[in-house]
């Protein structure tokens, strides 16, 4: 298979207004939402302190 473009050759413009660098990441929340993860975590996953991972000293 012989690509037509080389990779020196092309280049990438983000010009559109409504591109956000994180546009990934609210399909993979979607489905993580659907799959119940905030219920499963809840289940399953137990912070070590009180105060959280970030707690002042």
């Amino acid at each position: 298979m012989r690509f037509s473009h080389a990779a020196s050759n092309t280049h990438a413009i983000f010009d559109e207004e409504h591109l956000i660098s994180y546009s990934g990441l609210a399909p993979a929340l979607r489905l993580a939402e659907r799959a119940g993860l905030e219920r499963l975590t809840g289940k399953h996953v137990a912070p070590a302190a009180a105060d959280g991972a970030n707690a002042p000293a």
